[in-house]
């Protein structure tokens, strides 16, 4: 498990070092960007909306995707052109558990750990009651709540010239409802819902700089809500899972896939 840790966080603190450059953001930048971040960050774990077994039941694997992010990449673009950054990618540890009645919890993570100047974690969980266990249709529906937070920082350069630490930090809580059909090894799903989310950006330095237009503050909190639709599927190999999800989440589209291991 360290060992995916590890590679997981390499991944992703190699794809943020450096490369979002956040400087003379108005009102309406900040909304926008923080909306496609913290939508980056809300929960999958790319499950259908069946448990992992009729009693108790048990997953373990990976869950990484892209999300879409045209106004982060706008806005660095106007200060280093070579910059591209048209997607920012998410991955974690993804943890099921399924208990009589339904009942399911979810987990995805990643443990606050530093590589060089950047530091990142993401934790996120869910509850889902799958309560279609409790009768005799031919699918499962489910409804799961979810919440998560996460933390970015990473060195660059403000101000022109002035060497500084920016963090993001962010939040969200959600529900929505969920319907799947297994078909031999095959199953699709589909979801929706509501989300909301609150992402704080700040910026510290030696001297008193910020990266707004709007205010004096070197930090400021913006809020997001809107619908979350998703759609996937997995393939039930044994006692291999692999999936994957394609989403809308306030309106930012976000992708993801999986591959875990269930009993």
């Amino acid at each position: 498990m360290k060992i995916m840790m590890t590679m997981l966080f390499l991944f992703l603190g190699q794809a943020y070092a450096g490369d979002i450059t956040l400087d003379n953001l108005t009102q309406d930048d900040v909304t926008k960007i923080s909306k496609e971040f913290s939508a980056n960050f809300v929960h999958t774990i790319v499950a259908p909306a069946s448990t992992y077994g009729k009693v108790f039941g048990f997953e373990l694997g990976v869950v990484g995707g892209l999300t879409k992010t045209p106004n982060i990449n706008r806005i660095s673009k106007t200060f280093d052109p070579s910059a591209d950054i048209e997607m920012i990618p998410h991955a974690g540890l993804a943890l099921g558990v399924s208990v009589p009645f339904g009942i399911t919890g979810e987990l995805s993570m990643i443990p606050s750990t530093k590589l060089g100047d950047v530091t990142l974690q993401n934790t996120s969980f869910a509850l889902k009651w799958t309560f279609t266990e409790l009768t005799k249709l031919p699918f499962d529906m489910a409804v799961r709540l979810h919440a998560g937070s996460s933390d970015l920082s990473y060195a660059d350069v403000v101000d022109t010239n002035v060497n500084a630490n920016v963090k993001w930090e962010t939040s969200s809580s959600g529900a929505n409802l969920e319907i799947s059909k297994k078909l031999l090894f095959f199953e699709p799903y589909f979801g929706f819902g509501t989300v909301s989310t609150e992402t704080k950006i700040g910026v510290s330095a030696a001297t008193n700089v910020n990266i707004f237009t709007f205010t004096t503050a070197q930090s400021y909190t913006a809020k997001n809500s809107g619908s979350q639709v998703y759609g996937g599927f997995n393939l039930n190999l044994f006692i291999l899972k692999i999936g994957a999800e394609a989403s809308s989440v306030m309106g930012v589209s976000k992708y993801a896939g999986k591959i875990s291991f269930y009993f």
